[in-house]
C-alpha cells in the first residue's frame, strides 16, 4: 500500500485515501487539509483542555501520519504532552473521558466534509 501511495503521490495522505482513491478515483486527501476541514467540527465537541490536548495530537498526526491516532499509542502521547498520565488525568478527567476523547475526535476527522 505504501508503494501505491507515493506512485499516486499520496505520501501525505492517509492510506485510507489510497483506498479511496482506488475504489472510487476519488483524489487522496493531505493529513493538513483533512485536519483544517474538519477543526471546527472537532473542536466543537471539546472543552479547552480538551482541545489542547487534540491540537497536540492532530500536529503529530499532520507530521508523522495516521499511526498516531493508533489508540494503544494513548498513553505514549498522555507522557510526552503531560510528563505522566496522572498529570493528564488531572486535565482531562478518568482514563475513560481520555480514551472517549481520542477515539470520538477521529470519527469526525474522518467524516466527509
Amino acid at each position: 500500500m505504501e508503494k501505491l501511495q507515493e506512485l499516486i503521490n499520496a505520501q501525505d495522505s492517509d492510506l485510507f485515501d489510497v483506498l479511496e482513491y482506488i475504489a472510487y478515483a476519488k483524489p487522496p486527501v493531505s493529513r493538513a487539509a483533512r485536519v483544517e476541514t474538519n477543526r471546527d467540527n472537532i473542536h466543537n465537541l471539546l472543552n479547552s483542555a480538551q482541545r489542547e490536548f487534540v491540537d497536540y495530537v492532530l500536529r503529530n498526526y499532520v507530521d508523522v501520519g495516521a499511526d498516531e491516532l493508533d489508540v494503544s499509542k494513548l498513553s505514549t502521547v498522555l507522557t510526552a504532552k503531560y510528563g505522566s498520565i496522572h498529570a493528564a488525568q488531572q486535565q482531562l478527567g478518568s482514563p475513560q473521558d481520555i480514551q472517549r476523547t481520542f477515539i470520538e475526535f477521529q470519527k469526525q476527522l474522518y467524516m466527509a466534509s
